[in-house]
């Protein structure tokens, strides 16, 4: 999670892996908070290196399904357009469910290496926070 949550423009990350349904059936989710404003033309390259990231983790070898979510500003990020750009044009947003045998074609099997940030990622530079109105007190 350390690892999502350093991306630039990244407020938040979980990662969760285990079972759904019977013992064997293993999921993996994960889900990130961007910052508002967070640049529609960066999303699909945030989404591959999620996917890369979380293909990555050892926990346990996902056996029904990886899920991806996106939240900006409270709201969710519509997904759909980011897998079809990486080849997935069948999935539906905004939550992006591949299944293993997907993830072992692009990133080969699991767990793969653990991907660098690529730099149009660490490059984006976040929007300051809107300032806070102080509250009158008295």
């Amino acid at each position: 999670m350390n690892t999502l949550r350093d991306v630039p423009g990244v407020e938040k990350s979980f990662v969760t892996s285990g079972p759904v349904g019977l013992p064997n059936q293993i999921e993996l989710t994960t889900g990130l908070n961007l910052t508002g404003g967070y640049p529609a033309e960066l999303v699909p390259q945030l989404v591959d290196y999620v996917l890369a990231v979380a293909w990555s983790i050892p926990l346990k070898k996902p056996t029904t399904s990886v899920s991806i979510a996106f939240k900006a500003a409270g709201k969710s990020v519509d997904l759909k357009p980011a897998a079809a750009a990486l080849g997935w044009p069948e999935y539906p947003g905004p939550v992006l469910s591949l299944s293993p045998r997907d993830l072992a074609e692009r990133y080969g099997p699991w767990p793969g290496d653990r991907p660098a940030l690529p730099v149009e990622l660490a490059a984006y530079v976040p929007p300051p926070p809107a300032p806070t109105t102080p509250t009158p007190t008295g």
